[in-house]
């Protein structure tokens, strides 16, 4: 639980509400990636979509529902701003690779998870594990 709410804080307080600070940043280090796939969008609207992902891991996270898919598709982000902020941003992420970890090797997507999604009332990941 504390790693999706801390992926939906960081979304709430430095990307969505705060984008000409996000484009500040984005001005110092050039990590708009979408150019280089020939998807041209201003930087605000990356910060934006970057700001979505986080909240959307960080709910599908919390919900436990695609544990393993979620967690393969945000290995990306999180991999792709090593190279760019160096030793200082894989300390910062490593309680997030620790945990992401745990999920992928013992987080399992239950069919009656993927039932209980389809239905609208979602299991929280807290829930899942205890039971097991």
């Amino acid at each position: 639980m504390g790693v999706s709410l801390s992926l939906i804080v960081v979304a709430f307080t430095d990307k969505l509400p705060n984008v000409p600070m996000a484009v500040e940043v984005l001005a110092d280090y050039p990590m708009n990636s979408l150019a280089a796939v020939g998807i041209r969008r201003p930087d605000a609207q990356f910060v934006q979509m970057i700001g979505a992902v986080e909240l959307l891991v960080g709910l599908c996270v919390l919900s436990g529902v695609f544990l393993r898919d979620i967690i393969v598709i945000a290995w990306i982000p999180f991999n792709l701003t090593l190279g760019i902020f160096g030793p200082e941003e894989l300390v910062g992420h490593l309680p997030f690779y620790s945990a992401m970890a745990l999920f992928f090797v013992w987080g399992k997507s239950d069919p009656e998870d993927l039932a209980a999604w389809k239905r609208g009332i979602l299991k929280p990941t807290l829930g899942a594990l205890l039971r097991r």
